[in-house]
């Protein structure tokens, strides 16, 4: 019973975080919210490994762990690719704008390939 009512509790501190971040994204209810979330996210999964076995437990979790460390590298690369685009569509085309996605970089290799 417990146990339903913590993962009933994730959902709608997840859905409040989600229509929070849609509506304000910078007030201090998203962060709360989202901590919120995120400990009885992680209260959840102890849950659940407590009835697991041991070795079970430790598989999923170093399955987890490895799993992120994967993920990590291209999610931080697709924020600042997501970034920079939102940067260029708000204060517009320009140099030092382009150098936050890497344009200028690729028009000058595409030039440099077509000299040769």
């Amino acid at each position: 019973m417990l146990f339903k009512i913590l993962v009933g509790l994730m959902v709608l501190l997840g859905g409040l975080f989600l229509i929070i971040k849609k509506r304000d994204p910078r007030t201090l209810w998203l962060g709360w919210s989202f901590g919120g979330f995120l400990s009885l996210f992680f209260l959840v999964v102890i849950l659940l490994l407590e009835q697991m076995e041991w070795t079970r437990a430790i598989i999923v979790v170093s399955a987890f762990l490895g799993i992120v460390l994967l993920f990590t590298p291209l999610l931080t690369f697709l924020m600042f690719l997501y970034n920079g685009i939102r940067v260029i569509q708000k204060e517009g085309f320009r140099f030092a704008n382009t150098l936050t996605i890497g344009v200028f970089c690729k028009q000058k290799v595409k030039k440099i390939a077509m000299k040769s």
